[in-house]
């Protein structure tokens, strides 16, 4: 009869117990649910942000076609809106590469030599004039008949990463003599890596020349280069016009002059 009297107590503590755990689990788990949700919200708040972040770096492509010294990229990107004018030059941010300066928009005078992409081509400087040299950009520079003498050019410019320094003279490959045609880049700017070529390009009588005899690129930026030929007694066969070229292999420069050197038939 004890035994049976106890069972409904044990039956009504089980019950309480149970009760209780389930009503302690079921807390934990809708505690856990707030925690996990409070994470989420900021998450997508962060997520908010990021996208926001993710607009300004559109606007900032939008603004910014020019080149990185002038900063256009980063002023764009801070307009809020493709259309504004903030500097009142007459362009708005998604045609101006700098939206922050009024001396920067679409076909502004770029002569000054700045390191500023003044009209938004993508070339620094683009019209810049400074360099005697520059026609040579499409014609060679002729210096005719420099047999015997060394001739050195120190005030010619690198400038765009795209020029192309071509030098033209005529050399005699006596019968006896040793001869030699020589060319050498001194001072080079340290933001350029520069190129030489030689080349032989006609022969006197006017034939077809035999072309590249040498060309250099031992060095990076700012490195000194040298190309030349020599020949032994008796050997004629390169009388004739040569070429000195001298381009870019990375970098301009319209603040610092390179040195050229040039020796035909000097020893």
């Amino acid at each position: 009869m004890r035994a049976l009297a106890l069972l409904p107590i044990c039956v009504l503590v089980g019950c309480f117990t149970k009760d209780e755990e389930e009503e302690e689990s079921s807390t934990i788990v809708v505690l856990g649910g707030d925690q996990d949700a409070d994470s989420d919200a900021d998450s997508d708040d962060g997520g908010s942000t990021g996208s926001t972040s993710g607009d300004a770096g559109s606007g900032d492509d939008t603004g910014g076609s020019g080149s990185g010294s002038d900063g256009g990229g980063t002023d764009g990107g801070t307009s809020g809106s493709p259309d504004e004018d903030r500097d009142s030059d007459g362009y708005t941010a998604d045609e101006d590469c700098n939206d922050n300066n009024s001396a920067v928009y679409p076909g502004a005078d770029d002569s000054t030599c700045d390191g500023i992409d003044n009209d938004c081509d993508g070339w620094i400087d683009s019209d810049w004039d400074g360099d005697r040299w520059e026609d040579n950009d499409i014609e060679p520079t002729l210096l005719e008949d420099i047999e015997g003498e060394e001739v050195t050019i120190n005030d010619a410019y690198l400038h765009l990463s795209v020029d192309a320094d071509v030098y033209r003279f005529y050399a005699d490959d006596g019968m006896f003599d040793w001869f030699n045609v020589e060319a050498e880049v001194i001072d080079v700017p340290g933001t350029v890596d520069i190129k030489l070529q030689l080349y032989h390009m006609e022969t006197a009588d006017g034939d077809a020349g035999d072309g590249l005899l040498e060309e250099s690129d031992e060095t990076g930026l700012g490195g000194d280069e040298s190309v030349g030929i020599g020949e032994g007694w008796f050997v004629t066969d390169k009388t004739g016009w040569f070429e000195v070229v001298v381009t870019s292999v990375d970098g301009s420069s319209c603040t610092d002059p390179y040195t050229l050197i040039i020796k035909a038939d000097t020893k």
